[in-house]
């Protein structure tokens, strides 16, 4: 009976990350859904790429849409600037980075798409309340950091 156990891991495994696709792709689709086509179009895309390089023009010229009226639309749909939704998109991914990785807050900041440590530093502590180093501390530490 032995011999079957890494089948059924593997099964397993592969069942376990199809369910977490399909999660996400429902987490994703319901989040999105009062947004119209557009909006929706461009928080995909933001997700998808918020490690490079984003601008308004960038952005609209993939939908394909003018740039002032997306900016105008996005901020109608989510009740921000589509730059402040990039910049919150990164710094939530950089916060799994800091709870999960050893690599470097100048690293981080890479990753996720920022060119300059010291603006991530300050963008980050304007939104989460704490520096990289003291979020990445304190969730150490077990001190609650949301």
């Amino acid at each position: 009976t032995l011999n079957h156990l890494p089948y059924t891991y593997q099964v397993l495994n592969e069942l376990n990350k199809i369910m977490i696709e399909e999660y996400c792709d429902l987490v994703s689709e319901y989040s999105t859904r009062k947004y119209s086509a557009i909006v929706q179009k461009a928080v995909n895309h933001i997700k998808l790429h918020f490690e490079s390089p984003l601008t308004l023009q960038g952005i609209a010229e993939t939908i394909p849409v003018n740039a002032s009226h997306l900016s105008r639309k996005f901020k109608e749909d989510t009740g921000m600037s589509l730059i402040d939704f990039i910049n919150l998109n990164r710094i939530e991914a950089a916060k799994v980075y800091l709870q999960n990785n050893a690599s470097s807050i100048t690293e981080i900041a890479f990753i996720v798409g920022y060119n300059d440590v010291n603006y991530f530093s300050r963008l980050f502590k304007k939104v989460t309340g704490y520096t990289p180093s003291q979020y990445r501390r304190n969730y150490s530490t077990g001190e609650e950091v949301d």
